[in-house]
């Protein structure tokens, strides 16, 4: 696994009070830690998350492919990350629903990143979509697809 003891949760765009909040919120996140996830950039309703490519990640098969459940944390993960970056207050949030069609596999020796964006938020629920894809290809010839719902709590978090 990665050394997390040099892991740099901050990301490379974040601006003012918000972003703030959500880089020290970011660097708290027990699994991001495990899995060495990585803020590459957020702003506005988009967030971008990296993992760096690890041999235990994978799926021990013929073709060394990353493991699906990877995948997927990340991608649920960046979702949280692009809704706090919509949101003006920070709110809890928990995943309600979330579908990915996975369109091919990443292989092997790829960091595996996460783009998503904050489509609509309204007074309890947020939606958002995401593309994941490895490091040798992009966003536009995604491995997977996705789109979910989340739960706002009514109240913002005191800061």
């Amino acid at each position: 696994m990665p050394d997390l003891s040099d892991m740099d949760a901050k990301p490379r765009s974040a601006s003012g009070k918000m972003g703030d909040i959500l880089a020290a919120g970011f660097g708290r996140i027990p699994h991001a830690a495990l899995l060495g996830i990585e803020c590459v950039s957020f702003q506005d309703s988009e967030a971008i998350l990296k993992i760096p490519f690890h041999p235990k990640l994978t799926i021990d098969t013929d073709e060394r492919t990353i493991h699906p459940g990877v995948i997927s944390t990340l991608i649920d993960t960046s979702f949280g990350l692009a809704i706090g970056c919509a949101l003006k207050q920070m709110r809890m949030m928990s995943t309600i629903d979330m579908h990915l069609a996975f369109i091919k596999p990443i292989s092997e020796g790829q960091d595996i990143l996460a783009w998503a964006r904050c489509e609509s938020i309204g007074q309890q629920v947020a939606y958002v979509r995401a593309l994941a894809y490895g490091s040798k290809s992009s966003k536009d010839d995604p491995a997977v697809e996705a789109i979910g719902t989340f739960f706002l709590t009514p109240t913002p978090m005191p800061l």
